[in-house]
């Protein structure tokens, strides 16, 4: 991330959004990599892609992963699948910072999010 770029806001809530898009890939991609990019495109947001080489997520899950407690294996027990809660305050955290998130699926493998922050 380039030094230049500098986002106001709380901590904890933006901690929160990096750390449960990290687990959630080191726990579910089944990947090797993690990435994040990041780029001003102007003076009022900025634009975020992180992405992992994992197996990525059926289309069909694609626009509920962002809901309270939904996970996409409905098998998994809490011990080894969490709460179903990460994602969906990863959106609230990115949202009370005036942002926007969307999930696809990479033509490579993995699944990725582009999320803005208003400066």
């Amino acid at each position: 991330i380039p030094d230049n770029i500098i986002v106001h806001g709380n901590l904890a809530l933006l901690e929160s959004v990096f750390k449960n898009l990290i687990v959630n890939s080191e726990m579910h991609s089944g990947g090797t990599e993690i990435n994040l990019t990041c780029s001003k495109d102007d003076d009022t947001y900025v634009h975020f892609t992180f992405y992992d080489n994992g197996k990525g997520v059926p289309n069909k899950h694609l626009n509920k992963i962002f809901e309270r407690f939904y996970r996409v294996d409905e098998g998994r027990s809490r011990a080894s699948g969490g709460t179903g809660l990460g994602l969906s305050i990863v959106r609230n955290a990115i949202a009370f910072h005036k942002g926007n998130i969307t999930v696809k699926n990479r033509p490579e493998g993995g699944l990725q999010f582009d999320f803005t922050i208003r400066i």
